[in-house]
């Protein structure tokens, strides 16, 4: 079992290393600084290096379980002091990937319409509209995106739903 949970954080390590490193040789699909900013939205190879660092067991597929670590990883990297996220915290994360020429942060319709449902998503994540959403809040957004990804109802996000999911 050690054996296995040592391979699975070497696998994710070397992923997230990888990304970085595209990421910062300025390798098209793959936005600024991608592993530290959670780029989870932004190329095809993003979305599959994700894919893979959320498969922590390495079965091609994501349980509920490592859907839940990944969010509770996520929210601890946005969240910068108290357990709670505001919008501008929210807002200032970059999860999309690269835009193109004049696409990028506050350039163009693309770049709007994405901030748009970013904001969309950060209110319906603040059940008691106080302007702060809650690490539960946001671990149930999380919940709530990876049971709609399961079209088939096995309880695992496939690749090919993940793909659907986020209009690969």
């Amino acid at each position: 079992m050690a054996d296995k949970m040592m391979s699975s954080l070497t696998r994710r390590f070397c992923w997230a290393l990888l990304a970085a490193t595209m990421a910062g040789a300025g390798i098209p699909g793959f936005a600024g600084p991608a592993w530290s900013q959670q780029a989870a939205g932004g190329g095809k190879q993003e979305r599959v290096i994700q894919f893979r660092i959320a498969d922590l067991d390495d079965n091609g597929t994501i349980s509920i379980d490592e859907a839940a670590v990944r969010h509770e990883e996520m929210f601890a990297l946005i969240d910068d002091d108290d357990d709670t996220l505001s919008i501008e915290e929210y807002m200032a994360v970059r999860f999309g990937g690269a835009l193109g020429e004049g696409q990028g942060a506050g350039h163009g319709p693309r770049r709007i319409a994405m901030d748009n449902r970013k904001r969309a998503r950060f209110k319906s994540m603040d059940k008691d509209s106080d302007g702060r959403a809650r690490k539960l809040e946001f671990l149930a957004l999380g919940e709530e995106q990876h049971r709609a990804a399961d079209t088939n109802g096995d309880g695992s996000v496939s690749i090919w739903e993940y793909r659907a999911a986020r209009r690969f």
